[in-house]
């Protein structure tokens, strides 16, 4: 397995889970708003 393709699942994991950790100890709509940009940032510079 591509070293940089592990790295990117591991990192998109972590993304994730803390991603939905935050959504759900912070349910107001810009701050969720503000989570999920910085999430589909974090995404597509790990498919990079």
């Amino acid at each position: 397995m591509d070293g940089k393709l592990l790295r990117g699942m591991i990192l998109g994991g972590l993304v994730t889970y803390l991603a939905e950790r935050g959504l759900k100890k912070m349910n107001k709509g810009i701050k969720r708003d503000m989570a999920e940009k910085a999430f589909n940032a974090i995404r597509k510079m790990a498919k990079v």
